[in-house]
């Protein structure tokens, strides 16, 4: 019986390990597609394409809109550790991709990339999703924008200038 438990064990902390290796590989990516996509050597307006009014999306596509908090699976206002666990109860293909609320990203399987976005988004959840509070070089969860480009495009959320104290921003805020 030891045996089988130790066995186990070894089980488990070698998909931990397969995990965090993954996790690790697909942040270092993630961070480094934001980090050029936000490069202060490019133009904000010729890094984004003029928006059509469409749903804002991830990386991977899914829709997020009338998406308040991102990886708040148990509607508690803060995404925590029950979210986690609730996000890796569901691991794996979603037998109904329609309603999978751990597929964060909207790929139709629970995996590396929805704990990714379930880690970027932990803690206390906003409170206005029209505020650039956590979302500054990004689009806020209610579809407007925070980032130097807002302003040309007539987008930005009405906190931009002052939370994310925008150079775009000096005359026109």
């Amino acid at each position: 019986m030891r045996l089988k438990r130790f066995i186990s064990g070894l089980a488990i902390a070698g998909l931990a390990t397969a995990m965090l290796s993954g996790l690790s590989m697909a942040a270092e990516d993630r961070v480094d597609s934001r980090d050029a996509a936000a490069s202060a050597d490019s133009d904000p307006a010729e890094t984004r394409t003029e928006r059509d009014g469409a749903p804002p999306t991830d990386t991977a596509g899914g829709s997020l809109a009338g998406a308040a908090c991102p990886g708040d699976l148990s509607d508690s206002g803060n995404v925590d550790v029950f979210d986690l666990l609730e996000l890796l109860d569901a691991w794996g293909s979603c037998s109904d991709p329609s309603d999978c609320p751990a597929d964060l990203t909207g790929s139709g399987v629970v995996d590396v990339f929805d704990l990714l976005e379930l880690l970027d988004n932990w803690g206390e959840c906003p409170t206005d999703p029209n505020s650039c509070e956590n979302s500054c070089g990004f689009e806020a969860l209610g579809g407007c924008w925070c980032d130097e480009a807002c302003v040309g495009f007539g987008d930005c959320c009405d906190d931009a200038c002052e939370v994310c104290e925008l150079d775009s921003c000096v005359d026109s805020c």
